[in-house]
Formats: C-alpha cells, structure tokens, sequence
C-alpha cells in the first residue's frame, strides 16, 4: 500500500498496486495490503491500481499460484484451488470500504476478475477489456453486468472492448482520456468522505442484488 495523506475529515483513499505478475507470493501480498488498508480507520477507499499491461496480461495458473492438495483426486484438488482463488476475489468484492479500480491497457483473464470485484472502474478509453483467459470459468459478475448476448460475443467469437465500450456495455463506470489514476483518486476521495460503517452497509446491500440475480459464483468451467 502506497503512503497516503488524510483529508480534511480525517480519511482518504488508499492506493493500493496490482501484481504485474501474478505469482502466489505477489497475490498474497495484495490481500495483505487490502487488509492493511481495510484496517486503517483513516482509510474511507481504496484505489486499486492495474499496471497498463501492453503486451498482454500474463496468465495465472491456479496449480502455480496455490500449493498442491494432498489426498485429494485431480478433480478434487483443482476444485480447492478454485475455491482459493474465489475467496481472494470475494474478499476484495466484500472490502469494508469502497474499492476504484484504475485500468489502463489490457484487463484480461485475472486482471478482468479483480476489476469486476470492485465496485467502481475507472478506465482509460483505449483500456481493453477482454474474458480470455480467465483462470477457471466465466464470473458472475460478467452475466450480471452484460446479458447472454453480449456475454456470448465476448465468451464465442472472442470481441474485445475498448474503454467507452466497456462504460456502454456496463462493465466499467467512467472512461476518460489518458489515464485513469486521477479520476480514480477524484472518486475514491469523493467515496472516502460518507462513515465507513454506512458506506460499508450500502456496499452489503448492492452486493446482494448481484448474488440473488447471479445465482452460481461461475456460469461453467472453460476447458473441461
């Protein structure tokens, strides 16, 4: 978590680094700093921030990022390591404060899930938006945000989206041009002035909406 400077009302936004690689010691360290964040009563938000991957995000492999299961079937232990990586992306959607993620370049596969687990995007208008990739299955919040025809565009024919086609298809909140990182502070500081207790109730309520229209945590398993 990088150093941060209370506002007049005593909090401010915490800016907080994605991974440009995903290895299990570099995930484990973001968790860390989302609880360090979350924890600190000065802190109103969090601003998590996407390196502006240009070359592609590098995959995630679940077998690398979380230890082998031992005793259990092939089956078994790649459903433990799913069941891992899924309380990482519930932790971030659950944070006890509001969470701006600020995307830049592509935003695929894993970097696509931690986005969607905050509750507002910021991105840049020649961000892009992409489901390949993914570590296991297509998320919920893809469905919920997009329908079954946009969602077989992106999932059967592979479409990509720019940043103000991801505003207009609902999968991010604000576009702008050039980078995101100063919009994101603006809302984020704007996020950070309401108490923790009432934005995190609010947060709770939203929340809900999206599991009850959702349904299961992942519509299938790609690659089964």
């Amino acid at each position: 978590m990088r150093p941060f400077a209370p506002q007049a009302t005593g909090k401010a936004p915490a800016v907080v680094d994605v991974p440009a690689v995903p290895s299990r010691e570099a995930i484990d360290a973001l968790m860390r700093d989302l609880k360090t964040a979350e924890e600190e009563l000065r802190v109103g938000a969090v601003v998590l921030v996407f390196p502006p991957f240009g070359d592609g995000v590098p995959a995630l492999a679940l077998d690398a990022l979380f230890p082998a299961v031992a005793g259990l079937p092939d089956d078994a232990a790649r459903h433990e390591r799913l069941e891992e990586w899924n309380r990482r992306l519930e932790y971030l959607r659950n944070l006890y404060v509001p969470v701006v993620a600020a995307v830049d370049g592509e935003c695929s596969g894993w970097a696509l899930e931690l986005a969607l687990a905050a509750d507002v995007v910021v991105c840049s208008e020649d961000a892009c938006f992409a489901v390949a990739g993914c570590p296991a299955g297509i998320p919920y919040q893809l469905g919920v945000a997009l329908g079954t025809q946009r969602l077989k565009r992106l999932t059967m024919f592979g479409e990509r989206l720019d940043g103000t086609t991801a505003v207009a298809w609902g999968l991010a909140n604000h576009a702008v041009a050039g980078t995101s990182f100063g919009r994101a502070m603006e809302l984020g500081s704007a996020l950070a002035l309401p108490p923790r207790d009432a934005m995190s109730v609010l947060k709770e309520s939203l929340n809900a909406i999206d599991e009850h229209r959702a349904g299961p945590a992942r519509l299938w398993v790609l690659g089964d």
